[in-house]
């Protein structure tokens, strides 16, 4: 019985010590896309559904010129502030021009995010907000869809459009 207890031990001991996996084995959670969102994202193309005929079609993609700044990100942080930065040539001149507006932003769902921003019109401040569906979400990718309305004197004309966008590291 003397010897027995000794192997007990030992094995009780061994099989302690070997686990399949260990806390640090261990899968990571997956992120969430409210977590997967936050960041800056810059954009590849976008596309317009100007024939409004509920297709993105190829003719209807705008791709930013390789020979030129322009540029449009969206910078998520974690907090729910945000911000657009649009990077643009000067018309007149020819200059490069930056500007960045502020937005606030929460997810509206899983697969959707809303913006609100205050903007100034011809009518003065107004609050701005738009809620984008998420088309697809990873690490490095993301496409989002959302209406843009257009409004010329009286008459308002929304198109759905989608952006294309890559993650900045």
């Amino acid at each position: 019985m003397k010897k027995l207890i000794p192997i007990i031990l030992i094995t009780l001991l061994w099989l302690s010590c070997n686990k399949d996996e260990t806390k640090d084995d261990a899968e990571p959670t997956p992120l969430t896309n409210k977590e997967l969102l936050i960041g800056k994202w810059d954009t590849e193309y976008t596309i317009l559904d100007s024939n409004k005929n509920g297709l993105f079609e190829q003719h209807e993609e705008t791709r930013p010129d390789p020979n030129s700044d322009d540029q449009l990100i969206l910078h998520f942080l974690s907090n729910g502030n945000g911000a657009t930065t649009t990077k643009f040539n000067d018309i007149d001149t020819g200059e490069p021009k930056e500007i960045t507006d502020s937005f606030k932003w929460s997810m509206a769902g899983d697969m959707q995010f809303k913006i609100t921003q205050e903007r100034v019109g011809s009518n003065g401040p107004y609050t701005y907000t738009a809620t984008n569906d998420i088309v697809s979400l990873s690490n490095t990718n993301l496409t989002i869809e959302g209406d843009y309305v257009e409004i010329l004197n009286t008459d308002t004309t929304t198109y759905r459009q989608r952006f294309v966008m890559k993650k900045i590291p």
